[in-house]
């Protein structure tokens, strides 16, 4: 799977890819929207958590490595669901999960330069 994108189609073609090797998401000019966007960063959250001390083995067990394209984008439409609804596909996950929104709620208030508000909250909790 080195260097080989992961992409979000649709009908009208690829709305998003992720390049593992070069660690890099792209979005379609006009395709692209939240979901898109959610859902690449799954797979690069998915390549990043592979190498992550305590939370890679948990990743490792339930959806492989980036060799494996199922469970990929099973991960990456696991990360767009937890955003939706706050839950981990499984118990085991929820913490991850959790870790995920809370870096991510982080990286936010550090762009904004304070506290988000219960509108990006929800999104990130």
């Amino acid at each position: 799977m080195d260097g080989q994108p992961l992409f979000q189609r649709t009908a009208q073609g690829a709305k998003g890819s992720y390049s593992p090797a070069r660690r890099i998401i792209e979005l379609a000019t006009g395709k692209a929207d939240l979901s898109t966007v959610v859902h690449e960063l799954g797979h690069h959250l998915h390549n990043v958590l592979l190498d992550d001390a305590e939370f890679g083995p948990t990743v490792r067990r339930i959806y492989g490595d980036l060799t494996n394209k199922k469970l990929s984008e099973k991960f990456a439409r696991h990360i767009e669901n937890y955003f939706r609804t706050g839950k981990a596909p499984v118990a085991s996950l929820q913490t991850v999960f959790e870790a995920i929104g809370q870096w991510m709620r982080g990286i936010y208030e550090k762009w904004t330069g304070g506290q988000a508000s219960k509108e990006v909250k929800s999104i990130f909790d």
